[in-house]
């Protein structure tokens, strides 16, 4: 097998049919096995595709909306690639090649939403064309809203390149496993790994701050130090679930000098232990 076969849709679509004629042919009988398979072949090859084609790529977005009307709804991710697309409509493949390079780094649905968030909550205080004003923090039912108010304000091609830089580090954190023995990040894939299974996603936001503004800081320290900070708050429920956003997104601001009335402790390393030992 390649690797990392198991993640790619080829093999995940090759394990539906696989499944599909595993169920048609459950039947002892080899005759009916065989007329089973035949009828699922006919069935596959029942189905039409219809091509329209149109002058351009915002009439095509048009037909879309039109006639997904009633299918399956968008997602917000589908929703924000869209948005991009249409500002771009001169480049729309490629803007759509683009995007893709996100979703190749970050595959599961729940963790490309999280990403999202997790993005503006990190580079917000920092990046003044990321800043929205109301928007010091935003929920999953917020982040098309955001991002549609981001591409209009701003150059889309220069966010999305951004965000395309910063999912490479935020598989990182999702997919540690997949940490090659040359990368730069090889010596963190064991604490990474252990962060993961543990369950420490509040503190992606302050890991993706650290890791794509401090690249020559060694991390080691403050990743054993997350795990047993989590591991003591899954024991006690201290801070509670509610409060974790937050505590991770004001700790961002103090690093990068956004929090009002905030002394930062000594190292990088000191000022993370010393606010997360006593959280405002």
């Amino acid at each position: 097998e390649p690797k990392y076969f198991k993640s790619r849709k080829i093999y995940k679509a090759f394990k539906f049919f696989k499944e599909q004629l595993d169920e048609v042919i459950k039947d002892e009988d080899f005759e009916l096995q065989v007329e089973a398979i035949f009828d699922f072949l006919d069935k596959v090859k029942s189905i039409k595709i219809v091509r329209i084609d149109v002058k351009n790529s915002n009439d095509a977005f048009m037909l879309f909306e039109s006639i997904n009307d009633r299918g399956k709804p968008l997602t917000p991710l589908d929703l924000i690639k869209n948005k991009l697309i249409s500002k771009h409509s001169d480049e729309a493949e490629k803007t759509n090649q683009r995007w893709q390079k996100i979703i190749e780094n970050i595959e599961e649905y729940k963790y490309q939403v999280r990403f999202l968030r997790h993005y503006y909550h990190a580079f917000q205080c920092i990046n003044k064309d990321i800043k929205l004003d109301g928007y010091s923090k935003i929920t999953k039912k917020q982040i098309v809203e955001v991002y549609t108010k981001l591409i209009v304000k701003n150059s889309a091609s220069n966010l999305l390149n951004d965000l395309i830089e910063k999912s490479k580090i935020y598989k990182l954190f999702v997919n540690p496993e997949s940490i090659d023995n040359n990368s730069q990040y090889f010596k963190y894939k064991d604490d990474l790994i252990e962060l993961k299974n543990i369950g420490v996603a509040p503190s992606y936001a302050l890991l993706l701050f650290l890791f794509g503004e401090y690249k020559n800081e060694d991390f080691t320290n403050i990743l054993k130090f997350l795990q047993n900070w989590f591991i003591r708050r899954h024991l006690t429920n201290i801070p509670s679930t509610n409060k974790l956003d937050q505590i991770f997104l004001d700790l961002v601001n103090l690093l990068a000098g956004c929090c009002e009335n905030c002394d930062k402790e000594g190292s990088l390393c000191e000022t993370i232990i010393s606010y997360l030992k006593n959280p405002k």
